[in-house]
């Protein structure tokens, strides 16, 4: 996420409706690691990667989908995904993306934006947990001094990524290593 930071606060700063992209999973040879993310603007101005441009095209159009239902969307592809062999996922792995609008310019998540891209900025260890449920998702951030004290559910699972230094996925559940 840090490679587009820029570009999501100054979308931000001119509030552009845009969707944010991760890849969640992957599975053998995929193109991109988990955690690896592609800003979508409404406009079609695309920025970052999911699969260096194997399913950025399919990507596109449900990032479209998104933002004018407002609810996330999970796309999976593979080798045996006939999506993914046409528009040239032939690597031989799996991957999945998970695909939202960004909502940091509303009351909610406003502040939780403001204070990672911060974290995020200043190079301070940060974990963002984003809980994927149904139509909606929620999103936590977690630094260093929030392990200091007993971890239980989700600081446990921000815990757990921080240590092992990588993205998870745990039961909808994404820790993601700011």
């Amino acid at each position: 996420m840090i490679d587009i930071l820029p570009v999501i606060n100054e979308w931000v700063e001119k509030d552009k409706e845009f969707t944010i992209a991760k890849v969640i999973y992957t599975w053998g040879s995929a193109p991109r690691i988990v955690g690896s993310c592609m800003v979508v603007s409404k406009d079609h101005e695309v920025h970052g990667s999911v699969s260096g441009g194997c399913v950025e095209g399919i990507v596109i159009k449900e990032s479209d989908k998104v933002l004018e239902s407002g609810k996330p969307s999970k796309l999976s592809f593979g080798v045996s995904n006939e999506e993914a062999w046409e528009v040239g996922l032939t690597c031989g792995g799996k991957l999945g993306v998970f695909i939202e609008r960004f909502n940091g310019v509303n009351d909610t998540e406003s502040e939780n934006w403001r204070v990672l891209s911060t974290k995020i900025s200043d190079n301070q260890p940060t974990v963002l947990v984003s809980k994927m449920t149904g139509d909606r998702s929620e999103h936590y951030i977690f630094g260093e001094e929030d392990f200091k004290n007993e971890s239980t559910g989700l600081k446990k699972l921000a815990l757990e990524a921080y240590r092992q230094r990588k993205n998870l996925l745990e039961n909808d559940v994404f820790p993601h290593i700011g």
